[in-house]
């Protein structure tokens, strides 16, 4: 019976061992949550500042009464031959062996 007692009570010693392991590992992961929470917690505050600075200046500018009678700027637009810009054309037929556009023939296709 002696042995089984040694045995049962060394068992335990090994359970509290591991149980005191356990606690510390969460208490350190608790740790570094709050630290992460507190992080965010600060960004948050500082997003929501320049949020609210962003806000009252679009108000401001909203309620400035010399902005009502100013005309609209019309910017020319861009010709259509202007589109690709400085992007060179496709190749000509046979221009190039492994870039080329074979143009439609046109014809009826017979089965």
């Amino acid at each position: 019976m002696k042995p089984i007692n040694d045995a049962l009570k060394i068992l335990l010693l090994v359970v509290a061992i591991f149980a005191l392991a356990e606690l510390g590992l969460f208490f350190r992961d608790m740790r570094s949550a709050a630290r992460e929470t507190t992080a965010t917690m600060a960004e948050a505050k500082a997003t929501i500042s320049e949020l609210r600075d962003y806000s009252r200046e679009q108000l401001a500018r909203l309620r400035d009464p010399r902005g009502v009678g100013q005309a609209v700027e019309h910017p020319e637009a861009p010709s259509l031959a202007d589109l690709l810009g400085q992007e060179k054309f496709l190749p000509p037929v046979g221009g190039d062996r492994f870039v080329g556009l074979d143009p439609p023939e046109s014809g009826v296709p017979v089965a």
